[in-house]
């Protein structure tokens, strides 16, 4: 959760060399500053599809749907489709993030994906709904957040791009120093296999209703640099000059 790093003792949050998962851009901030960012950005319409995929293939409650029912689900397209590679950037402290970009708990976004039970001790869980799409509209992108997504897309390190995962782990190697031997890039985890077929237009849906997750993946363009290659930092939009080679913290976050 995210809620958890800023809480740990100092003396543990030295000790830590790398903090990584599905963050919203606003919790390098809130856990320190001068964390060095690393981001993967994908094809809004790759993610979806692979979204769905995950959640028929991981959940027993989507199990017998089509791809494009799930994408119908009001809970799925609310906190997980809907310009969400857009909100993890454009969320910011005053929203209270506590899973992914929602302000809902870990726990309570899990047991309404049917995934349960919580931790034993762990908070009691009020699971509605219709009450949590209509909380996720308090977050919905509009083109003040896209502004401030945009501007929080500048300020990361390293901008890297799923479809071009070597060379992203090409530009880590060359500018931190990672990796000296070399690193097998194949192994990946996860992956979907199955041979669902995408529904006719389902495509053309998803870049329809997500044109703020769509321009935000090209965004990097305008910092200098295309969607096939890491994003360097550009003066378009005055992000801080690249860090040497680390020794302190780091946080990177996969917005898939």
């Amino acid at each position: 959760r995210i809620a958890r790093p800023p809480r740990l003792p100092p003396a543990r949050r030295a000790a830590i060399r790398l903090y990584t998962g599905h963050f919203p851009f606003v919790a390098a901030e809130l856990l320190d500053p001068d964390l060095v960012t690393l981001v993967l950005l994908r094809d809004p319409v790759e993610r979806t599809i692979s979204v769905l995929k995950h959640f028929k293939r991981l959940y027993k409650r989507y199990h017998a749907l089509t791809l494009d029912e799930i994408y119908d689900d009001p809970f799925v397209f609310a906190h997980f489709i809907e310009n969400h590679q857009t909100r993890m950037f454009a969320v910011t402290a005053a929203d209270s993030p506590e899973a992914f970009w929602s302000n809902m708990s870990y726990w309570a976004t899990a047991a309404l994906l049917g995934i349960g039970p919580p931790p034993e001790n762990d908070e009691q869980i009020e699971v509605d709904r219709e009450r949590a799409v209509a909380a996720a509209k308090e977050s919905s992108v509009d083109e003040r957040r896209f502004g401030v997504a945009k501007q929080q897309l500048a300020k990361v390190d390293v901008i890297g791009f799923t479809e071009q995962y070597d060379e992203f782990i090409d530009e880590l190697r060359r500018r931190f120093g990672w990796w000296p031997s070399g690193v097998n890039t194949n192994a990946k985890a996860n992956l979907s296999r199955e041979s669902w077929a995408e529904p006719a237009g389902l495509g053309e849906r998803i870049a329809a209703d997500n044109a703020f997750h769509v321009e935000l993946y090209h965004s990097p363009t305008h910092l200098g640099v295309r969607p096939s290659e890491p994003h360097k930092p550009h003066t378009a939009f005055t992000p801080a000059p690249p860090r040497p080679r680390p020794s302190t913290r780091l946080a990177s976050a996969s917005v898939t």
